[in-house]
């Protein structure tokens, strides 16, 4: 869950960092006729860990290219899907596709005119605020980019508007080898957290629990129910 690896960054990431090295005289086209300078985005993508974390940089640029190169009528790949091989296909980045090219000057040219630098991290623009305090959000947009911890914002177009959908409660759980007749453990987080009253206690802590990738205990029998009572009433009819 919280690996927020970019699948499509696995996938064609290598093919990205060696298309954008060989743009001649370092400038990408675009679909509207122009270039944009390719400057430090090839190192950025090259340095970039593939991951959707908040401090890191190089996922707003492969995600600005990503959706665009996926949105194309032929798609990005180098090898289609192929029925009789479902795991390793699609795969690949059809670098000899002008579209491709394009679809990368494109995202230069987007973040340019947002005026991000192409080694913004991604908590600069994937953010929700709290109280004016911004908090910073992990993963990214699930289908179809590739990512399991699913993030949907415009980041690029309304940073710091609350996503639409996406991880929202989250647990794991497995049984306890305590021997007390198999009481789950359980993990969880609710990534918008436990109340809309900004007056509240619980109105931003289990989104910045979110942020930090971090686990909620929960409590399932009786035991630990009791430990964890903050009061309890007994209502009698």
């Amino acid at each position: 869950m919280y690996s927020d690896i970019q699948y499509g960054a696995v996938l064609v990431k290598p093919q990205l960092v060696a298309l954008c090295k060989s743009l001649p005289g370092g400038l990408a086209p675009t679909s509207s006729g122009g270039t944009v300078a390719v400057g430090d985005a090839c190192d950025v993508l090259a340095n970039w860990n593939g991951r959707e974390d908040p401090n890191t940089s190089g996922a707003v640029l492969f995600r600005a290219f990503w959706e665009l190169a996926l949105a194309l009528p032929e798609g990005p790949w180098s090898t289609p899907f192929n029925v009789a091989d479902p795991v390793n296909t699609p795969n690949g980045l059809n670098t000899s596709d002008k579209a491709i090219t394009e679809a990368f000057g494109d995202a230069l040219q987007d973040l340019t005119a947002d005026h991000l630098p192409y080694d913004v991290t991604l908590g600069t623009v994937q953010y929700v605020v709290r109280n004016g305090v911004r908090i910073p959000l992990p993963g990214g947009p699930g289908n179809p980019d590739g990512e399991f911890n699913a993030i949907y914002q415009s980041v690029l177009t309304q940073p710091g508007v609350d996503p639409t959908i996406g991880s929202s409660y989250i647990q794991a759980v497995t049984w306890s080898a305590r021997g007390d007749g198999g009481c789950p453990i359980a993990r969880t987080v609710l990534t918008y957290s436990e109340s809309a009253n900004p007056d509240s206690p619980h109105y931003a802590d289990e989104t910045k629990l979110f942020s930090d990738k971090g686990w909620a205990d929960a409590a399932y029998c009786a035991a630990d129910v009791a430990a964890q009572a903050v009061s309890v009433q007994v209502v009698r009819s």
